[in-house]
């Protein structure tokens, strides 16, 4: 086996492998813009087929014949709704096929059809559809209840018999990801394996004796390549580097012995300011640390790569592990009188929602069935607000009878004096898509506040002093804190970096500090050769 990096960017996106294996089309990131591009493998030559504009490439894939790339693409106007567009492989108009289509299309083997997948907000789930290679009629092939919409997968067999599919789904009250096969004349779907961890790309292997599925790697928390038989469902390792392969995307060419898939790595390190964002200086360097954040006390306490806490001084000094096990806890809310954290814990394939004292010690996990996310603690420190399939709910931080809240189920944050909540709403204006932040009171009633949430806009939280909305956006190549105020005005940036990527970011307990986590994404197309 050969493993090649393709490219050296650092920031590709969504790439995919023409089937005579002569091309590669990617995507490149650069801030809020991204662009598409073509590259010749033999020669190594680079072609942008489309110049960097504001959207977002979900997908993108070739034509059976190799001479037009696919792509599925969203744009500022049209968040919620993606398309699905054909042009020359060298570049030139594109044309639009299919409106709200959320996986690159898998062609039949004779390129006269196309299956994908549309995810459904109501009931939650994905459904697997079969159109016209020019996107005329289509139909839906299976209809499959799950979480979250628009993250299944879909690959043609070569006998034009049978589509593999991802599907998430719940399954005996466990979160599931479940590797599928549906005929494509009845819809009758039949299990192959269910991974315990997040998995979505996937490909038929030519000569239909299996399907490879990038999916995550529990004792790693590093997406691999597993190799998936059929019919018998067996699994078995084909990578098992040290490389994480994102799980959006790989391609397979038609002679079954090179795949192009993205590979990731990310740096990030906490920073500490004063309030404002000012005086702000670097606390901690080497592994990645603050992929999530808070302070318990006068201490930070951090996520590591494989989402295990850590607690530290604002200098970075006396850094102790709060977690230490193989669980990851991909969650974590401290409860603002310092005695206590909740956080939620994936474990064997289910979401669970726990408590501890600050300090890690006196672990006890919460009896609430199915968990979706959450574990907020409240703003006085009584109970723990999440997330279930049935609405949101708080849970006395002791334990106890869980209550279910009449609030939006898009509640994303509360304020420090507990009167407020940010909550989102979502609109469709013709075809165009209308996001924006709604504060709303903590007892109930009207909205007080709406506002358009800026494109990109990322992690949502009130202030200190409850004056303004905080949140992350990425502008002119550089991702930063920024401020909405509740009395208007258009956004306020609070940090001032004109370069990276920033995580997370958190107050003090005293509102004095602002502890936030910046460093790097870089991913980069990789071709796997010769393992036929």
């Amino acid at each position: 086996m050969k493993i090649q990096q393709v490219t050296q960017s650092g920031n590709a996106g969504a790439s995919s492998l023409s089937p005579d294996g002569r091309y590669i089309v990617y995507v490149t990131h650069d801030g809020a813009q991204e662009s598409l591009w073509v590259r010749q493998v033999a020669t190594g030559g680079n072609i942008q087929v489309i110049p960097p504009e504001q959207a977002h490439y979900v997908a993108v894939s070739f034509t059976p014949d190799g001479n037009y790339v696919m792509f599925v693409r969203s744009d500022k106007s049209t968040v919620n709704f993606r398309y699905l567009y054909q042009m020359p492989v060298l570049g030139g108009t594109p044309q639009r096929l299919l409106r709200d289509i959320d996986s690159a299309p898998a062609f039949s083997p004779d390129g006269r059809q196309i299956a994908f997948v549309r995810g459904i907000l109501d009931p939650p789930g994905n459904n697997i559809l079969i159109a016209n290679a020019d996107g005329s009629e289509e139909r839906l092939v299976s209809a499959r209840i799950g979480f979250p919409p628009g993250s299944a997968a879909v690959s043609w067999s070569a006998d034009g018999q049978t589509l593999a599919v991802v599907s998430p789904e719940t399954r005996d009250g466990n979160f599931r990801w479940v590797v599928m096969t549906i005929s494509v004349q009845t819809g009758a779907a039949r299990d192959l394996h269910a991974f315990n961890a997040s998995a979505q790309a996937l490909a038929w292997l030519p000569d239909g004796r299996g399907v490879l599925v990038v999916a995550t790697d529990l004792e790693s928390g590093r997406g691999q390549i597993f190799f998936v038989s059929y019919p018998e469902g067996e699994v078995s390792r084909f990578t098992n580097d040290l490389t994480n392969y994102s799980l959006c995307c790989m391609e397979v060419t038609r002679d079954g012995n090179s795949l192009v898939a993205l590979q990731d790595t990310t740096s990030s390190d906490i920073w500490v300011a004063k309030a404002d964002g000012s005086e702000a200086r670097q606390v901690t360097s080497g592994a990645p640390l603050g992929l999530g954040l808070d302070w318990i006390g006068n201490q930070i306490v951090a996520a590591n790569s494989r989402f295990q806490w850590m607690l530290m001084k604002p200098d970075g000094s006396d850094s102790t592990p709060l977690t230490n096990d193989r669980d990851p806890h991909l969650q974590l809310s401290a409860c603002p009188d310092g005695k206590h954290v909740s956080y939620t814990t994936w474990h064997n394939g289910t979401l669970q929602l726990w408590r501890a004292n600050s300090d890690g010690s006196n672990a006890k996990k919460f009896d609430v069935g199915s968990l979706v996310g959450g574990g907020l603690c409240s703003w006085d420190s009584k109970s723990v607000f999440y997330a279930s399939d049935k609405g949101l709910w708080e849970v006395p931080i002791e334990g106890g009878t869980p209550v279910k809240l009449n609030l939006p189920f898009a509640v994303y944050a509360s304020s420090r004096d507990g009167k407020l909540r940010l909550t989102g709403s979502q609109r469709l204006d013709g075809d165009s898509y209308v996001a924006q932040m709604v504060v709303v009171p903590a007892a109930g009633g009207k909205p007080l506040k709406t506002f358009d949430a800026p494109y990109g806009l990322q992690t949502g939280s009130f202030t200190p002093d409850s004056s303004a909305i905080a949140f992350l956006i990425n502008r002119n190549h550089a991702t930063n804190i920024w401020e909405q105020k509740l009395s208007g005005g258009d956004p306020i940036q609070i940090t001032k970096f004109t370069s990276g990527d920033m995580f997370a970011f958190a107050w003090s307990g005293d509102g004095r500090q602002l502890a936030f986590s910046r460093g790097q994404r870089k991913s980069d197309v990789v071709m796997i050769s010769n393992f036929h």
